[in-house]
């Protein structure tokens, strides 16, 4: 949306949804603390992105002072530090609980001594805090003290951290501590990534650890030209063991739960790892990793909707895991998103509306949240791999009469009934603020994602809505309440007030680049955005040729069918 206000005079507010490509990834490189001159393992990292949409957050806790070593438990420990006044525990030498692997007071704390996970620590549901919750049998406590970004006694929080991830060319964003050291920046709130595992394993997993608050000159040595582990082991003393992590995307769901029409390519999303994870999807808990265990694995599958939770690596012996453990496949558990959903539904949550089969109905928007903790003080592994759908924007950019952008400009949306009175002026369904370059999009705070149009009118079960300039900089006129309704058919926000405002709507499209784009000459010569250096994407402009179909009884393949429009709707359009 485009809002084009006056200046000292009377003027039109537009809504603008031009046609945009852009890429739904932020390619940065990845930052080091000293500089490429001053530290020989500069050029052996490898660039991070950050998916636009999905936020990560990441923690650091600890029991006695935060620079203190951990490898070794202090006396009293489940009175210190992050543990105290708490069930979870934090700690290195737990002892073996194996079977019953449901959580319960006595073995929350026990490592399963295996791959196998420590279900139902996690209620079937996220609190009303936006937390997981611990289940009824464990006291049913908040989690927040590990997950919010708020710092506390014994942790420190470091929201919207960047740089973590990589993008392949199928469209795929993943991490894997085998193959990338991360090393946590927090001068910078980035990661870098090195071209190499680093940390070698002290328990029964592989080399290659994830433990992002050591640094590469702590793990490697350069030696033959390329990255070396340098011996430090998961229960060395330099070691920093207790952390956490969480990731929040918003994603929709289309073409059958496949990326594209074709249905070649499902969409999935895949974790492998330890300790505690539990993944929610719409508040929902679809995957149960939790306790202190081995390396363990999950997949989801969009287009059957099917959840597997399985050991990537089985090394156990026949039988270990009793009636849970499905030795053909080495799974502990197979459910669907419909089943998970019903069982929480038996537990109060919303109802079972958009499915199909037992995946999500296409054109249905979801929430995923991933919440990760390191607990266990020995091995830590991490390995990371989604192509979710990222949601369209909705965005309102605000220039004056000459087409300058106007920074500043606050402006709140209410839902209302179709006289467009707004009932509450304090409960707005979201609020923003212009950027420099007078820009802003209606976006989710808590994952900073897109919020589609057609998310409110579900959420609100109206299709009115009011546009409300509730702070207008010095130097400009408001012209009152912009009112919007929601096309069903089309999908398009219309203006209702278009004669007083100068109000209308026009849609909008946001689309992702290939990570390879091969040059208009038709030569066999590629561009690898993946491989390149931020300074060079800098230099980069993307834009989309529009056409307009001038011969709707021709034939639509044909070149003379179609004709290339420029322009905008300040200035005007120009069919060619």
């Amino acid at each position: 949306m485009r809002v084009i206000p006056s200046r000292h005079q009377a003027g039109r507010i537009r809504y603008l949804a031009a046609v945009i490509i852009a890429i739904a990834v932020t390619l940065a490189a990845s930052p080091l603390t000293a500089s490429a001159a001053d530290d020989p393992l500069a050029p052996y990292t490898v660039d991070g992105v950050t998916p636009r949409g999905t936020t990560i957050n990441l923690f650091d806790y600890w029991l006695t002072d935060r620079g203190a070593a951990d490898n070794i438990d202090p006396a009293g420990i489940a009175d210190l530090g992050i543990n105290a006044g708490h069930v979870l525990d934090f700690i290195k030498n737990a002892s073996r609980s194996a079977a019953p692997y449901e959580a319960n007071p006595s073995n929350v704390n026990k490592w399963t001594a295996s791959a196998h996970p420590r279900t139902a620590i996690a209620a079937p549901t996220l609190g009303a805090d936006g937390y997981p919750t611990l289940s009824t049998t464990l006291g049913g406590e908040s989690l927040a003290y590990l997950f919010s970004n708020i710092g506390g006694p014994s942790k420190q929080a470091f929201p919207g951290v960047t740089g973590l991830l990589q993008v392949d060319d199928q469209g795929y964003y993943s991490y894997n501590s085998q193959t990338n050291f991360a090393q946590f920046n927090e001068s910078t709130n980035a990661f870098t990534l090195y071209n190499a595992g680093g940390v070698n394993t002290g328990g029964a997993s592989p080399n290659g650890q994830f433990f992002p608050f050591n640094t590469g000159a702590q793990v490697f040595n350069v030696s033959g030209g390329a990255l070396q582990r340098n011996g430090v082991t998961s229960v060395s003393p330099v070691i920093n063991h207790y952390f956490g992590m969480t990731m929040a995307t918003r994603f929709i769901q289309q073409y059958g739960g496949h990326v594209d029409e074709s249905q070649t390519t499902p969409v999935t999303y895949n974790f492998s790892g330890d300790d505690d994870v539990w993944v929610f999807i719409d508040d929902v808990l679809v995957a149960d990793l939790g306790g202190i265990h081995d390396m363990t694995s999950v997949q989801i599958d969009f287009s059957t909707g099917e959840i597997i939770v399985y050991e990537d690596n089985p090394r156990q012996t026949p039988g270990q895991f009793n009636n849970t453990y499905d030795e053909n496949d080495h799974s502990f558990k197979k459910t669907t998103l419909k089943d998970m959903f019903t069982d929480a539904v038996r537990e109060g949550s919303p109802d079972l509306d958009g499915w199909r089969d037992n995946t999500f109905a296409d054109d249905t928007y979801h929430t995923l949240k991933f919440f990760y903790l390191e607990r266990g003080g020995t091995d830590s592994n991490m390995s990371l791999k989604f192509n979710l759908l990222p949601i369209p924007e909705s965005e309102i950019t605000k220039v004056d009469q000459l087409g300058e952008p106007v920074p500043g400009a606050e402006f709140a949306l209410y839902a209302t009934d179709a006289t467009y009175d707004v009932t509450d002026e304090n409960n707005p369904l979201w609020t923003g603020t212009t950027n420099a370059e007078g820009k802003l999009s209606i976006r989710d705070e808590e994952t900073d994602s897109p919020i589609a149009f057609k998310e409110l009118v579900d959420e609100t079960d109206t299709t009115h809505f009011v546009l409300r300039e509730t702070e207008t900089p010095e130097g400009y006129r408001n012209l009152g309440d912009v009112r919007l309704y929601y096309e069903k058919d089309s999908g398009l926000i219309l203006s209702d007030n278009y004669w007083k405002t100068g109000a209308y709507g026009m849609p909008k499209v946001t689309t992702s680049a290939p990570a390879s784009i091969n040059y208009a000459d038709g030569g066999d010569e590629v561009l690898n955005l993946a491989d390149m250096k931020t300074e060079e994407l800098e230099k980069l402009n993307m834009f989309a040729l529009v056409f307009k179909r001038v011969d709707s009884d021709g034939d639509i393949s044909a070149a003379s069918s179609w004709a290339p429009v420029s322009g905008n709707p300040t200035d005007g359009w120009v069919v060619h």
